[in-house]
């Protein structure tokens, strides 16, 4: 397959669609274990065919998860998320850093 020509623009927000995808794995584990490891580095392939962006096999590289059912669930949310770019068809490799600590922050109302 070809390479995409995905601009950086298109890459970073493909990188925030599938961090927005994968936190709710994260954030319904961290209410049985608050004190599970918040980062993880996962390499994927991002694909654009008729203007749809995704990422394909994804894998994981190093996980501080520590808990199998969680990273099970990262993989599948983001290899379920779709978007719509305006790229070439194509396929670009990525591997990138998620770090879930914005997930443990808390609000503190008056």
């Amino acid at each position: 397959m070809p390479r995409t020509n995905m601009s950086r623009t298109h890459i970073r927000m493909a990188q925030a669609i599938l961090h927005k995808s994968a936190d709710q794995c994260v954030a319904e584990a961290l209410k049985k274990k608050p004190d599970m490891g918040l980062r993880m580095a996962i390499r994927y392939t991002l694909v654009v065919e008729k203007g749809e962006a995704r990422a394909v096999n994804p894998t994981i590289i190093k996980s501080m998860l520590n808990d199998p059912d969680v990273e099970k669930c990262v993989l599948d949310r983001i290899q379920e998320a779709r978007w719509t770019v305006d790229a070439s068809d194509g396929a670009i490799p990525v591997a990138e850093s998620f770090n879930f600590k914005h997930l443990t922050r808390t609000h503190i109302s008056e």
